[in-house]
């Protein structure tokens, strides 16, 4: 009789140490696996006469990550760009571009568009102090006479 309750411990003995190993074994896989990549946009647009510059912060999508997982990104992640500076500007030229993000040997990129969408400002001259009264005047008539006709509500006469 002890015999035969010795072998069933021995079998649950067993039982329990393989389901221990493989519990661990799939922890221990699970754990090491690097973050997954996540980017915060596939497409970016940017006005003409902004200065863009292509980080790791702005591109790549950290929520809910840990500090060593942001750690082990940063390390990992190779980001380039093909944007083209106008001449003697610090912002690029209106078109199309890339930002390519390499991480694990696989390569994503974001397309950036940068356009031209806001009408250009009108600045009127400050008139010299050797100009005449009447031209000042003239400057200041305009003036007003724009303002007033921008507001709805002031019919001009």
């Amino acid at each position: 009789m002890i015999y035969k309750y010795f072998e069933e411990c021995k079998k649950l003995i067993v039982l329990i140490t393989l389901l221990g190993m493989l519990i661990g074994m799939l922890f221990f896989i699970t754990k090491d696996t690097p973050p997954t990549l996540v980017l915060k946009k596939k497409k970016i647009n940017i006005e003409y006469g902004q200065t863009y510059y292509a980080n790791f912060k702005g591109l790549v999508d950290t929520t809910g990550m840990s500090k060593e997982e942001i750690c082990y990104l940063k390390k990992n992640v190779s980001i380039t760009d093909n944007l083209q500076n106008e001449d003697q500007k610090s912002y690029p030229a209106v078109g199309k571009y890339k930002i390519f993000i390499k991480y694990n040997n696989k390569l994503s990129t974001i397309q950036i568009i940068c356009k031209d969408t806001l009408a250009p400002v009108l600045a009127f001259p400050i008139p010299d102090a050797d100009e005449t009264g009447a031209t000042f005047f003239l400057w200041l008539l305009i003036i007003l006479l724009l303002m007033m006709k921008s507001h709805k509500n002031i019919p001009l006469a």
